[in-house]
């Protein structure tokens, strides 16, 4: 049985790599250019501009990267690790699984964040939203250990 603190830490875990997710997940419409913005001048909503969707979609990378460090940083410390191990146990979710999941993020995160630079037209953009589609899986409602 997990005591509170290992469930709080599961729980912990969980959510960060959950929003991970929902920023990658979320980035969709932004990235095909979906989104409109509210002119300054005009206050009239407008489409997105190639450079405004490329600044946003760096920002949304940071931010993941931000939420990486704070997530790898905890796990690196053995005590958090073993915490994080049994709160999952009690869930019946896999520390390893996790980490994949996480880490297969990680690497749309990193192709996005070069990619970004490359991407000159919202045709080049629109195919970086499919290449998020395709490899980010849509959140789970439960998780569990297959």
């Amino acid at each position: 049985m997990a005591t509170r603190q290992e469930i709080q830490v599961a729980w912990d875990l969980i959510k960060f790599i959950n929003i991970i997710n929902d920023l990658l997940d979320t980035s969709v419409p932004l990235v095909r250019g979906q989104i409109k913005i509210t002119d300054n001048l005009t206050k009239e909503g407008r489409d997105m501009t190639v450079d405004e969707i490329k600044n946003a979609l760096k920002q949304v990378c940071q931010n993941i990267y931000r939420y990486k460090k704070v997530i790898l940083n905890f796990l690196d410390i053995s005590k958090n690790n073993q915490l994080a191990i049994n709160g999952l146990a009690a869930w019946g979710i896999n520390l390893d699984n996790t980490k994949k999941e996480l880490l297969d993020m990680l690497m749309v995160t990193d192709y996005l964040n070069t990619e970004v630079e490359k991407a000159v037209t919202l045709d080049k953009f629109k195919k970086l939203a499919d290449y998020i589609d395709i490899n980010v899986p849509k959140l789970p409602l439960i998780r569990k250990t297959k």
